[in-house]
């Protein structure tokens, strides 16, 4: 699983993306790229983060952890309890995870 908070991640995005999406990015017809980047777990989030927890220390399990120690973050709020919640979602990637440079 790609550990999504780690600083080699986002370098690694940054390099796939201007790979990838440099040849085409002053093409007229192409409006923008897309990717499925949160898939539904239907609620099986809890294996997930058993998943994690149980695996190697990495950067998202220690921000994984963090969020659990902060208990019910639910926007309705509603007391539901973690991780077993729909609504709960762990904070996104560093935006740097999300940008595509193409110098």
């Amino acid at each position: 699983m790609a550990d999504v908070y780690a600083e080699e991640f986002a370098r690694g995005i940054d390099q796939a993306a201007s790979t990838q999406c440099t040849a085409r990015k002053d093409d007229p017809l192409v409006i923008g790229y897309f990717i499925g980047n949160e898939p539904p777990w239907g609620d099986r989030e809890s294996e997930v983060v058993d998943m994690l927890l149980a695996g190697p220390d990495t950067a998202t399990k220690a921000k994984l952890k963090e969020f659990l120690t902060q208990g019910d973050t639910r926007r309705d709020g509603s007391n539901s309890s973690l991780p077993h919640s729909r609504n709960t979602s762990i904070s996104p990637a560093p935006p740097s995870a999300n940008t595509i440079r193409t110098t």
